[in-house]
């Protein structure tokens, strides 16, 4: 139902309100929109769908009201203790998950077999702590405690959605996630260290790229939720959606564009390029070549000076782009699949399709954006479970 609270600062909350008698599965739940805070414009449609999607994904199971439901896959429930457990981080105590389907995921994409438990939210108190991944070891995951611009649908929360019992999931209903991966058992320390999301504490307050290279971000410290270690944040931006963001005369927005640092000024969108053993940047009319020999260097271009991305994370993650990026108007998820939004359609999510409003809020709430977001939610629901 709709609220119109400018009094409070979210987008959206959501709750399970029945269980299935026969597995315990939510079946019913409440899911509340502020509209003090939506705009439909291209923008916010792309930046957040996560929100939207982690407020549903709540409803579907990731509560710590419905841990004791979880079934195994005979159907008997599991018991909260072969879900959850307690484990310790440089004195601080964690809830973590150790159901078996996110622990062999979690030790696959860590590269640690000694892994417990994948630590929940300890901070934020009733509604943050205990029912999101904590942000310091998944602070980009959109099932962590705070809005991300945007956050990314991984592996941890479809391996817990699986856990459950409930529902089949999907194997490419994952976008590409590599924060901390192949980190080692050493990840699960504060701060973790070893990884591109996080940033220097003399970084701090500085306009830096996104871990993800998508966008212009900021190096901040959170003290509520990821114990005040310097981290990458993306701010309300993208380099993927042309005639919104356009500062500089050298700057490209558009399919194939990513962020690049530079000592000075503050960071750009240009068209980049990745083959076998080098990478092209385009700067208006400029070409700067980067490799492994020469990344995190500054190479000098038009009078200023960019420095060349860290080779192996910047391109291993360009190879997993969509076609066209899905054109800033879908999801790009594993296989290179674009999961199209409301109104659009195509294999990179480029033809335009009528959407029938009326029909879609005829026994509700009028508005095509909470339409869009129905057909979201709608979306996301196909994409996880078979």
């Amino acid at each position: 139902y709709p609220e119109n609270d400018s009094s409070t600062d979210y987008f959206a909350a959501a709750t399970p309100c029945y269980v299935s008698s026969r597995d315990g599965r939510p079946t019913i739940g409440a899911y509340i929109l502020n509209f003090a805070f939506l705009k439909a414009t291209a923008l916010n449609e792309f930046l957040y769908f996560s929100t939207f999607a982690h407020e549903f994904t709540h409803i579907l199971g990731f509560s710590n009201d419905l841990f004791d439901r979880y079934v195994d896959q005979s159907g008997k429930p599991r018991g909260v203790s072969n879900v959850v457990t307690n484990i310790n981080i440089d004195g601080q105590t964690f809830t973590a998950i150790k159901l078996p389907e996110v622990l062999s995921y979690a030790k696959g994409y860590f590269g640690c077999d000694s892994i417990q438990g994948i630590p929940l939210e300890n901070d934020g108190g009733e509604g943050s702590a205990g029912s999101h991944w904590e942000k310091t070891f998944l602070p980009q995951e959109y099932m962590n405690p705070t809005v991300e611009n945007p956050g990314i649908l991984s592996g941890f929360t479809m391996s817990l959605l699986r856990g459950t019992g409930w529902y089949q999931v999907s194997s490419n209903a994952a976008q590409n996630y590599d924060w901390g991966q192949n980190a080692g058992c050493g990840i699960f320390k504060i701060c973790p260290i070893g990884s591109q999301g996080y940033c220097q504490e003399s970084q701090v307050g500085t306009s830096v790229c996104s871990s993800e290279w998508y966008s212009k971000g900021k190096c901040s410290k959170d003290l509520t939720f990821s114990s005040g270690c310097p981290m990458k944040r993306s701010q309300e931006h993208t380099c993927l959606m042309p005639g919104v963001f356009q500062a500089s005369a050298t700057e490209y927005y558009g399919p194939g564009s990513r962020c690049i640092n530079y000592s000075s000024g503050g960071p750009k969108c240009h068209a980049v390029q990745c083959s076998a053993g080098s990478m092209q940047i385009k700067v208006g009319t400029s070409v700067v070549n980067c490799d492994p020999t020469n990344q995190n260097q500054v190479q000098n271009v038009g009078g200023a000076s960019l420095i060349c991305p860290d080779f192996r994370d910047f391109c291993s993650e360009f190879a997993t782009r969509c076609n066209n990026d899905c054109n800033a108007q879908g999801l790009c998820i594993t296989g290179g699949y674009c999961m199209c939004y409301t109104g659009w359609s195509g294999p990179d999510c480029s033809t335009q399709v009528p959407v029938d409003y009326a029909t879609i809020t005829a026994g509700g709430f009028n508005g095509s954006f909470l339409a869009g977001i129905s057909l979201f939610l709608f979306a996301l629901t196909g994409a996880l479970l078979n």
